[in-house]
């Protein structure tokens, strides 16, 4: 390797390892038979949150991994609740870009989602 390759390789690193502090995951899963299988919650959580329709909202680290940080009942809850904490913890908003990822959801959560956090944080960069 070249040192000009060498270089340009130790500043992509240094920019994800930068994005990595910046950039986080929120997500809701109404999926919990999964998270059940792949060991997030307990067999009994999964059992009881299916029965009382409470969905849980995912944080991802920087490392990747998946953590349930709060519970809300419903699916249109959830998706309030994942829209505040979008304003609590965006920094900045002018100079950022929301982006909106979904598997398959129905188009009426989305709009929902979307129209939250644009009450929630009105000044995001378009």
């Amino acid at each position: 390797m070249n040192k000009l390759n060498s270089i340009d390789y130790k500043y992509q690193i240094a920019l994800i390892n930068e994005s990595k502090v910046n950039e986080g995951t929120n997500t809701v899963s109404p999926f919990k038979e999964y998270l059940k299988r792949a060991g997030r919650v307990k067999a009994s959580t999964a059992f009881f949150g299916n029965i009382f329709g409470v969905k849980p909202i995912l944080v991802s680290d920087r490392v990747g991994m998946n953590h349930a940080v709060e519970k809300a009942k419903g699916r249109r809850n959830s998706l309030i609740r994942l829209s505040q904490m979008v304003k609590e913890t965006v920094e900045k908003p002018e100079l950022q870009t929301c982006y909106i990822l979904h598997a398959d959801a129905k188009q009426e959560d989305i709009d929902l989602l979307v129209s939250k956090i644009k009450e929630a944080v009105p000044n995001f960069k378009e």
